[in-house]
């Protein structure tokens, strides 16, 4: 039996970081959102063993793979001795700052308990998809929110997002790992926890279009401005074509351009797909599993 599934990519609208754990990670506040892009997973249950396949060459197709990953985890916590079969369609740009591989773990995580007729409540299903990345449990439920902690405390948020978006990709990825690695982080233990505290107090209520708009910043493009200067130029190249905002989502390389007008948003698309190397799509935002 072979069932098709949606996952869909994210994106920052603001990611400021907070501080550095003991540990090494980096905390951080971030309005994330899904969008219409999204990458296809084909799965085939009752089989044998976990086998994943994908057609682009960057994609693991082992146990390094998330979505493998996410299957192993939720055989062994259920205790069900049977395997499945993963086709991954990818169109999430990898490497884009767009959690492609995270959503498709979560995916699997979802797509498999709700075939098995729910053996994980909900709470064991986050747990599982937070010891597979800190994006994970964020593609659960599929909804707008602010993500606190390393990114994997998550308060959903109303808001209203109208504007169109064209998301572009260099043709590169940029290392999340490298990113952070040379971030400067200059913010004295006072400025850490105002910018936390005003931050969520002000997303607890409903906010208006231009209140969180005002708060549209990625923290990590002085650092990946600074090596790919080329992601300023599509930034700035966004502005001229149009956009009311433009951003660069998550640590890179996929730039975003918010447009009031779609149909400026749609050709700005179709300028940019016919007359360069980089790649244009335009998406919308999804707040709602029922959309994908």
């Amino acid at each position: 039996m072979e069932q098709e599934y949606i996952s869909p990519a994210k994106i920052n609208f603001f990611l400021r970081i907070t501080g550095k754990r003991s540990d090494g990670y980096h905390t951080l506040i971030s309005l994330m959102s899904p969008i219409s892009l999204h990458d296809t997973i084909s799965m085939t249950f009752h089989t044998e063993r976990i086998q994943v396949n994908c057609m682009h060459p960057d994609v693991p197709i082992d146990h390094k793979n998330l979505a493998y990953q996410a299957a192993d985890i939720f055989f062994q916590a259920t205790g069900i001795v049977e395997g499945v079969n993963i086709f991954i369609q990818k169109n999430i740009p990898v490497g884009g700052g767009l959690g492609g591989g995270s959503s498709n773990a979560a995916t699997v995580l979802t797509a498999l308990n709700k075939f098995y007729q729910s053996p994980l409540p909900e709470k064991k299903l986050k747990e599982i998809a937070l010891s597979l990345g800190a994006d994970v449990p964020f593609f659960i439920d599929q909804v707008t929110a602010l993500a606190t902690g390393i990114g994997e405390r998550l308060h959903p948020v109303n808001i209203s997002i109208k504007h169109s978006l064209a998301l572009i990709y260099p043709g590169f990825p940029v290392s999340t790992a490298w990113t952070f690695k040379n971030l400067n982080l200059n913010l004295t233990t006072d400025k850490i926890n105002d910018r936390s505290s005003n931050l969520i107090f002000k997303y607890k209520k409903k906010i208006k279009q231009l209140d969180w708009l005002s708060d549209i910043h990625n923290d990590l493009e002085s650092v990946s401005f600074k090596r790919y200067p080329v992601l300023l130029t599509i930034k700035n190249k966004l502005i001229s074509m149009g956009a009311d905002f433009s951003f660069m989502s998550g640590s890179g390389s996929s730039i975003i351009g918010m447009f009031s007008d779609n149909t400026a948003c749609q050709k700005a698309c179709d300028d940019i797909n016919q007359h360069s190397t980089w790649r244009a799509f335009a998406c919308d935002v999804m707040n709602n599993k029922n959309n994908f």
